[in-house]
């Protein structure tokens, strides 16, 4: 009995959603409705369904986007055609939309798993899933005896997050996986994570660094103690997708290019000093974070960044790494750049690392901003008379393009900002205000707002609940009228403001503000009010 998940966030695919339920249930099977991909991972379906919009590839879960879009929609929209290729296959609703995707991927190693179907047709849907479904096996065919090993940096976090990692690593579908844990610090409850999972590696290797250890002195020495052919890094709270290792792996042995890497998906999650804001509104809590072409350009002005754990790389490359850099934060990045200086990158086109984001200053050296001041200036000096990144600085200073998320930012967004009470006080008196975000950003934007007898609010949105907030109507997107959200003024009150962002876009707010920099002053406090 086959199961699927349809990811709907929109609530806009119920049509489909009933032709889909009908075909499954004469065949013996059945389809999940879900709103977000906790609800996808509840579910643990044989396959995913992507409705449209395509939200993109976001679990581990084989994934095919329908797609009702036509291809010069997709040409237009390059945020929009990057969660489509995030995707295994395509079922389209128009024979030239699966055209325009084999020719797009024709020049890259993934396959252009397509077939077409009418989204009303609820046997030809079955009928190009069930095709699509023996095509889009993760990548493989590897020699069983392919070694690699992953340098894992622990010290300070809890168990629970080194076993989820490890666990990734233990669950390849390819590849004997080896372990280097360079420990700066102690891990409670090490010891049973390490007896668990040491039968399911290749090798499980400790070496111990200088308590607190600067984050390049334990990835030097992790990468002074890689024996296999190919290597790779992950943190101690992350994850990888099943077929990482097995996607990437091909790339090094067919290609030319020594470092070959996935996409990314940025998963939210509630630290242990604050309530998670995500859980509170119930928003999507992953995201499409990297996918993108190479542009190793671009990598020397920081403008292309990729994340710490979606490269393999092989070991030849650790001759270029140098000496320790001594750097506290963005040890990864100076790694990268000392191999994009004798190296291209050869991408997959497949989401299959995960990395978690817990918003609070302990835990994310990201958020200080002094280290980030700090080591870009390091970085700088360390390659300002290198003359091959001189020579890729002066390429990409003529590239005018649109720049991709900067790594530790919470999510990049062109909004208007609101930093201050003077921002407050220049909002528009005359239109719909509204606010959202019902967890304690929230409560700071509410508590702002309501300074200014001429600011009148007119509803607090979330995601999920309705009632009451701090005396204002709480109110679902969808509850407000059409013509209200296009005359609104929207503030986004939230750390998840690309998250918010893209929902309030799908439901056609047009006029979207984000308060994020005034909640960020609270954060750097560490002030925040009580619960309503």
């Amino acid at each position: 009995m086959m199961r699927l998940a349809l990811l709907d966030p929109q609530g806009s695919s119920r049509d489909l959603a009933r032709t889909l339920a009908r075909a499954l249930a004469a065949a013996g099977g059945e389809v999940v409705l879900c709103r977000t991909t906790d609800e996808v991972c509840a579910a643990d379906p044989d396959l995913a369904i992507a409705a449209s919009p395509c939200p993109g590839k976001l679990t581990q879960h084989p994934t095919i986007a329908f797609l009702e879009t036509e291809p010069a929609g997709l040409r237009q929209d390059w945020s929009l055609l990057k969660k489509v290729l995030s995707c295994d296959g395509w079922l389209v609703a128009r024979p030239e939309t699966g055209i325009f995707l084999s020719d797009l991927l024709s020049p890259t190693d993934k396959t252009a798993a397509v077939a077409v179907a009418p989204s009303d047709d609820g046997a030809a849907i079955l009928q190009g899933l069930a095709e699509l479904a023996g095509r889009i096996v993760p990548a493989g065919g590897m020699p069983e005896n392919e070694r690699v090993d992953y340098i894992m940096r622990i010290g300070g976090r809890r168990a629970a997050f080194v076993r989820r990692a490890l666990e990734s690593l233990a669950a390849q579908s390819a590849g004997r996986i080896g372990v280097i844990l360079v420990r700066h610090g102690p891990v409670a409850g090490l010891d049973g994570v390490l007896q668990d999972l040491r039968p399911s590696l290749a090798r499980l290797d400790i070496i111990d660094t200088a308590p607190g250890a600067l984050r390049s002195t334990c990835l030097w020495a992790g990468l002074e103690n890689v024996q296999a052919p190919v290597f790779g890094i992950l943190d101690d709270d992350d994850r990888l997708h099943p077929d990482h290792v097995a996607s990437l792996l091909p790339l090094l042995r067919r290609g030319r290019e020594a470092l070959a890497y996935s996409g990314a998906i940025r998963v939210l999650e509630a630290s242990p000093e604050e309530p998670d804001d995500g859980a509170e509104t119930g928003l999507e809590r992953r995201s499409l974070y990297y996918l993108d072409p190479p542009q190793m350009d671009r990598l020397y002005t920081g403008r292309w960044l990729l994340a710490s754990n979606s490269f393999l790389a092989r070991s030849e490359l650790r001759a270029e790494a140098g000496p320790d850099p001594l750097l506290a934060i963005s040890e990864d990045a100076y790694l990268l750049r000392r191999f994009g200086r004798v190296t291209d990158f050869r991408p997959s086109w497949r989401p299959t690392a995960e990395f978690y984001w817990r918003a609070d200053r302990t835990d994310n050296t990201a958020f200080d901003q002094r280290h980030r001041d700090v080591s870009l200036q390091r970085l700088a000096d360390r390659e300002r008379l290198d003359p091959r990144v001189r020579r890729r600085q002066s390429h990409a200073a003529a590239d005018h393009d649109e720049d991709v998320p900067v790594w530790g930012e919470l999510g990049k967004t062109r909004l208007p900002k609101l930093a201050a009470a003077a921002d407050f006080a220049a909002l528009p008196s005359h239109r719909p205000l509204f606010v959202y975000g019902a967890g304690r950003g929230g409560q700071l934007v509410v508590r702002e707002l309501e300074k200014f007898p001429h600011l009148r609010i007119a509803a607090v949105l979330d995601s999920v609940r309705s009632g009451d907030f701090l005396g204002h109507p709480l109110l679902r997107p969808a509850d407000v009228p059409a013509e209200h959200r296009a005359q609104s003024v929207l503030v986004i009150a939230s750390q998840h403001v690309s998250e918010i962002d893209a929902v309030a876009e799908g439901y056609g707010f047009r006029d979207r503000r984000d308060a994020f920099p005034y909640i960020r002053t609270y954060i750097d406090l560490q002030v925040w009010p009580k619960e309503p």
